[in-house]
């Protein structure tokens, strides 16, 4: 009761009256409050606006996989710049051969968040470009600097986010890793908001998928995969109901996972991007028994569908 008071003064539009809350509401409380702690400028976006920007950070902005980055840079951090610039001249998005030149770069906040293993820095600048012609916005986004940016608001550092991403190739999730780090080095850690900016950095991560069977090869008899959908998604609770089997058809249990993955990657970059604005995300959909399947390579998998029999469990 003293918390929702305390929400009701300091956020009014946070309680609502209805009992249908959705999870993804109460998962994103914390980020609401802290995100409007951050001052923003907001720029004048729309949905196809987000469409070309995501479509151009996936394009352009991939981060190699883990192999590919040097030691240094995924080890080593440095102390974060007095300003995070877009390094790009001319604009990316207007057609070629000469594409104009962007406006000088123009400082959104100066109250960013930077989050390392090491360090928690506050007070930072964030600055865009916008193209004259076009005008589009271009954010700064360079792996290769040591950081990455989730939304202008908050960055965190390719250190973090590679130990994160050990950790979970470890079976330690990104909770634990930020609550040891916290007993560490004696740093908060938003855990909401640096889990979404750590899946903002996987969407943009180019991955290796090489599983082998040293006695089956590439096509195994039996895959079991082992995951915890709570962990990674904000499931509706609408999913966990028992499904209608007369209204369930063969599309409901089969999956194109190349077009899911790839639209879930998309929706986790647009998330970066519709932050702050009232934008709502292009590339969301609901989570349910029949919207993913696990992951498999190319040599794994005969094709791109893939038989999801996951909604005949509840059956």
């Amino acid at each position: 009761m003293m918390g929702m008071w305390w929400l009701f003064q300091e956020s009014p539009g946070t309680i609502v009256a209805t009992s249908d809350i959705q999870t993804e509401d109460i998962d994103d409380l914390e980020s609401h409050l802290f995100e409007s702690s951050t001052k923003c400028e907001a720029h004048n976006v729309n949905a196809s606006k987000i469409c070309l920007m995501t479509e151009y950070l996936l394009k352009e902005k991939c981060i190699p996989c883990l192999q590919d980055i040097p030691l240094k840079l995924r080890t080593q951090e440095e102390q974060p710049p007095s300003c995070f610039v877009p390094k790009e001249g001319t604009c990316p998005y207007c057609p070629g051969p000469t594409p104009p030149a962007l406006d000088p770069y123009e400082v959104i906040t100066t109250q960013a968040t930077v989050y390392g293993i090491s360090y928690v820095r506050k007070g930072i600048s964030v600055a865009v470009k916008r193209c004259p012609t076009c005008a589009n916005i271009v954010r700064f986004q360079e792996y290769s600097s040591g950081f990455h940016n989730f939304n202008n608001r908050v960055l965190i550092t390719i250190p973090l986010c590679e130990l994160l991403l050990s950790g979970l190739a470890n079976k330690t999730t990104s909770g634990r890793m930020l609550d040891t780090l916290s007993f560490f080095n004696d740093n908060r850690y938003h855990h909401q908001t640096l889990r979404k900016a750590f899946h903002h950095f996987l969407a943009l991560t180019k991955f290796q998928f090489d599983f082998f069977c040293f006695q089956c090869g590439y096509h195994p008899a039996v895959v079991i995969a082992d995951a915890n959908w709570k962990l990674a998604f904000d499931v509706p609770l609408g999913t966990f109901k028992r499904p209608d089997p007369d209204t369930l058809s063969e599309k409901d249990l089969q999956v194109d996972i190349v077009k899911s993955w790839s639209d879930l990657n998309k929706s986790q970059i647009a998330e970066g991007l519709i932050s702050g604005t009232t934008v709502a995300n292009p590339f969301s959909t609901s989570v349910r028994h029949s919207t993913l399947a696990p992951w498999m390579g190319e040599h794994t998998r005969v094709g791109n569908v893939l038989p999801k029999t996951e909604a005949k469990k509840a059956m």
